[in-house]
């Protein structure tokens, strides 16, 4: 999610994250799943990569996910193998930060942050017209 901006407007990019979270849900379980068999894992990732590549063809939010949904595989692979339910409880964490933001209104402005999605209302002055004038 950290290396992912989708373009379009709000619902699109919310529908981008809900996909890349399903994705990344799937790839961080066969990840798990697979990352001690090296050959398996190996192979699958040449697989995966071909896939995610060819599909980024079809569209741009397509290509815009493929760093991402890359990850969510070779993470999992390449770490110490760990319980599935935790590193699926976390991916969630991460798609709930990312989606919920991303349908922000229009008023917001997007600032680099941890999550692409993240967005950050623009501070108001306190005094928007100029000095108040009724307490002279």
């Amino acid at each position: 999610m950290v290396v992912t901006d989708f373009p379009g407007n709000r619902q699109n990019r919310a529908v981008a994250y809900l996909g890349l979270g399903v994705n990344g849900s799937i790839l961080i379980a066969i990840g798990t799943l697979v990352g001690p068999i090296a050959w398996l894992a190996v192979t699958l990732m040449f697989v995966l990569a071909v896939a995610v590549t060819l599909a980024g063809v079809a569209s741009s939010t397509m290509s815009a996910g493929r760093r991402a949904t890359l990850l969510c595989y070779v993470w999992p692979v390449c770490t110490p193998v760990g319980p599935i339910g935790e590193r699926l409880l976390g991916w969630l964490i991460a798609v709930v930060i990312c989606v919920v933001p991303s349908r922000g209104d229009s008023t917001t402005v997007r600032v680099v942050t941890p999550c692409a999605g993240w967005t950050v209302t623009p501070p108001m002055s306190a005094e928007p017209d100029g000095p108040d004038s009724s307490t002279a």
